[in-house]
């Protein structure tokens, strides 16, 4: 399971708004004050809510699946890795030019990038969390 705790900020109907901090690994270090490598940053997730509508200002528990992270991982890294290996590969093999070959790579990335964007209200219909109380 994928836990996240946030605050309610807003119930609109069948929907609610939840924020939560997302923090990188080292941000729990008892060191982050004086570590410029401490991240630290405010995000807004729209939950489909119909069952419990909870107050504005109520801390919250976000659920998702485990699988989700995967399908993310999967989107986020694993296939751009392998486009851009695949890609450098092949036009390596074709043109012999590494630095040619190179920058293609990197712009197969352009268009898949660009699908995601176009696809992002279908996958937002696939990431779904669910609203736990505390």
């Amino acid at each position: 399971m994928i836990l996240h705790e946030g605050i309610v900020l807003r119930v609109d109907g069948s929907t609610v708004s939840v924020r939560i901090i997302k923090q990188s690994t080292c941000s729990g270090c008892h060191a982050r004050g004086v570590c410029t490598a401490a991240d630290q940053s405010e995000i807004v997730i729209n939950v489909p809510d119909v069952a419990s509508h909870p107050e504005v200002g109520r801390t919250v528990i976000l659920e998702g699946s485990s699988t989700m992270g995967v399908k993310a991982v999967l989107l986020a890294f694993v296939i751009p890795l392998v486009l851009i290996i695949t890609t450098l590969l092949l036009f390596n093999y074709w043109l012999g030019s590494e630095t040619i070959s190179g920058l293609i790579a990197l712009l197969v990335l352009l268009p898949y990038y660009l699908v995601l964007h176009l696809m992002r209200d279908k996958l937002k219909r696939k990431f779904i969390f669910r609203i736990k109380s505390t």
